[in-house]
């Protein structure tokens, strides 16, 4: 019942949202890109001191630091392209969700902003679009590349040895758990704060 409740909510902004979405989903690829290059740099110095023979040469040696300096850049690059391209959609989504909401108080009889204020129901509107915003510019395309970045680094750990991944899978658990517990409570705490 929760989660549809909750499939609803999300549908309902769909509309504004629509416009935004190819930015927010390559915001998701860039920031998923910029996870994996960070989990690559210590494959590649693995891979790197594990064949090392002694033979090399000096320049070998400013080769493969050069790449390490190339990933990282890379990156770094794909943290700046995430934000870049996710920030002014969220913004715009915002700005749509505003006016909607705006228009829908003027047209409200004046009996309404008799019985209710106004003020205060427009300063948790807008608080509440804010957060909209904020989840659109950050939270889902993070949501979806730390979820991405724990599966790799679990399968990266699972190639080292299987007890490193199952030690990691395990320790996990408790984690998501408390989060789960985390936000259900947090949501209670939140709309109880609003409503007073």
């Amino acid at each position: 019942m929760k989660q549809e409740k909750t499939i609803a909510t999300l549908l309902r902004i769909f509309p504004y949202a629509k416009k935004a979405l190819p930015r927010i989903i390559l915001g998701v690829v860039a920031a998923v890109a910029a996870s994996l290059f960070a989990l690559a740099i210590p494959q590649f110095l693995r891979s790197l001191f594990d064949n090392l023979d002694g033979s090399g040469t000096l320049d070998t040696l400013y080769l493969f630091v050069f790449l390490v300096f190339l990933m990282g850049t890379l990156e770094a690059a794909m943290v700046l392209l995430r934000r870049w391209l996710v920030l002014t959609p969220g913004t715009f989504v915002e700005a749509g969700l505003r006016s909607t909401l705006y228009k829908k108080l003027q047209d409200l009889p004046v009996s309404f902003h008799d019985r209710w204020p106004s003020g205060q129901l427009l300063s948790r509107a807008t608080q509440d679009l804010s957060l909209i915003r904020r989840w659109l510019s950050f939270g889902v395309v993070l949501l979806f590349a730390n979820a991405l970045t724990i599966i790799v680094g679990l399968a990266i750990l699972f190639t080292f040895h299987w007890l490193l991944g199952l030690i990691f899978f395990l320790i996990s658990i408790p984690i998501w758990i408390q989060g789960y517990r985390f936000e259900a409570k947090y949501g209670e705490v939140a709309r109880l704060s609003q409503d007073q």
